[in-house]
């Protein structure tokens, strides 16, 4: 239509159209674009007649998990676990076992109750559950922010872990002791380091209960393997060993200056300390060791003749 109005001059079956349409006033006038707020005017103005219907109020569930608390004690007798499980009723029930095990670590009694209430939990079809204990190593361990390389432990944590795999949802968390206070009374009880009383006897029915020591009571197949390494030849004791044993041999200055302090005893080197003790000087094996064997519960004196 624009085309036809604007030009002058046509000719042809167009040219017969617009000397038709001479007698009409026609005006042509571009369309303007629709907005947003024009569209939403018509749509207000002229209605479907459907009515949306409203949305009804959907009120959210939250599954409130079980509650787990552990705890083991080591006497020179026993030791002893103990478990407190939480429903989430906010129903407690405490359990207590004696582990009759002469070489018990406090670890592997930590271990041992953290097995217990685990396997309690999965006999009872739990799947959420929260775990607390005060043992910052087995917490740790089982979270994977510390590495398990003790021999000891190693059958207890790869067994800790098929137990997890159970589970739908767990979660660990290190409390400290005085939030740990119901499952710590228990294991002291149940390895009798403290006595069961009157007032506590009701919670506190002991049994006698199998070691993780013996994995095939638990039908469980673990291979655990301990790597013995050589003392290495790079022996930071070896220069003064060597020093101390024949002065008179070629040292480096550094050698003779530290040498000051060391002395050889019974063909074994020590320092001699500020209260003028002497401590026995240990490579790099056996300062593992005996940090593991300690960190595992096991205790060294030092015996005068």
């Amino acid at each position: 239509m624009k085309y036809m109005l604007s030009q002058p001059v046509l000719s042809g079956r167009i040219g017969k159209w617009i000397v038709s349409l001479i007698e009409f006033n026609l005006e042509y006038v571009p369309q303007k674009s629709v907005k947003g707020q024009a569209l939403a005017n018509f749509l207000a103005d002229h209605p479907n007649g459907i009515e949306t219907p409203e949305i009804a109020d959907v009120d959210t569930v939250t599954i409130k998990p079980w509650k787990m608390w552990f705890d083991g004690s080591k006497t020179s007798q026993m030791a002893g676990i103990g478990v407190v499980l939480e429903s989430p009723q906010s129903l407690k029930t405490k359990f207590g076992f004696q582990i009759n095990e002469g070489d018990c670590t406090n670890n592997q009694a930590e271990y041992e109750a953290l097995i217990l209430g685990l396997e309690l939990l999965l006999a009872l079809k739990v799947d959420i559950v929260e775990v607390f204990g005060d043992s910052q190593l087995v917490i740790n361990q089982v979270k994977g922010d510390f590495g398990c390389h003790s021999v000891g432990l190693k059958p207890y944590h790869q067994y800790v872990k098929l137990l997890i795999k159970q589970f739908h949802m767990i979660t660990f968390t290190y409390v400290p002791r005085f939030f740990n206070g119901e499952a710590d009374a228990v294991a002291q009880r149940a390895s009798g380091f403290k006595f069961i009383t009157d007032e506590n006897r009701e919670f506190c029915q002991l049994t006698l209960r199998k070691s993780l020591s013996m994995l095939k009571h638990r039908y469980t197949d673990l291979e655990v393997c301990e790597i013995t390494t050589s003392p290495s030849s790079n022996d930071w004791r070896q220069p003064l060993i060597d020093y101390l044993t024949k002065p008179d041999a070629k040292t480096d200055r550094a050698t003779r200056l530290r040498s000051v302090n060391y002395i050889m005893y019974n063909g074994e080197l020590f320092k001699r300390g500020a209260d003028g003790l002497l401590l026995k000087c240990l490579g790099k094996v056996d300062a593992f060791r005996i940090m593991a064997e300690v960190h595992e519960g096991k205790s060294y004196y030092i015996k005068e003749n």
